[in-house]
């Protein structure tokens, strides 16, 4: 980005400096000196200006970035796949951490298992944990789109239609 505005700045100072001249020749402020400007010169210099321009400009398609194997794929980088992966692990993670606390203080439990078509990813495993794990009394969540399956453990007693409905809302069809 730095690059992009240093070469803005180029151009219209480049630009600037450029019209100011000619300008200043056009209107024939130096004709008592014997200098003139033809209209046809005046034509061809303003093409000239905007080629120049465009030219600098596509100079920037030459710039490369250096990186670091290591940096080309980071969790800031959302296209990396790496990346993904690393995000939707430590959501998993953070979503297990806060069910197993409602786990450790609740003693009794129930466990319903879903199955469900149109999970192909982790990723859609993640959104079915995340929706299903944010209902009230869900203790834990473990859907898996290798066995097309939806396991739900529950701390208290909850309607098989809620979890259908959230899962359903996902974009997932839920096979009764």
């Amino acid at each position: 980005s730095n690059r992009v505005i240093n070469n803005i700045k180029l151009s219209l100072f480049w630009a600037f400096f450029y019209n100011v001249i000619g300008i200043i020749l056009a209107t024939g402020a130096f004709y008592f000196a014997g200098i003139k400007l033809n209209p046809m010169i005046g034509a061809l210099a303003m093409s000239l200006s905007s080629f120049c321009v465009v030219t600098n400009a596509l100079t920037i398609n030459f710039f490369k970035v250096k990186r670091d194997k290591d940096e080309s794929c980071s969790l800031v980088n959302p296209n990396c796949t790496k990346a993904k992966q690393a995000m939707l692990e430590l959501e998993q993670e953070n979503i297990n951490e806060e069910i197993k606390e409602i786990n450790e203080n609740k003693e009794s439990n129930m466990e319903l298992v879903l199955k469900v078509n149109g999970m192909m990813c982790g990723h859609c495993e993640a959104r079915v944990n995340k929706v299903i794990g944010a209902i009230d009394g869900v203790v834990s969540v473990n859907a898996s789109h290798e066995k097309n399956k939806v396991t739900i453990v529950t701390n208290k007693e909850i309607d098989k239609k809620v979890f259908v409905d959230a899962i359903t809302n996902e974009g997932y069809d839920v096979v009764e």
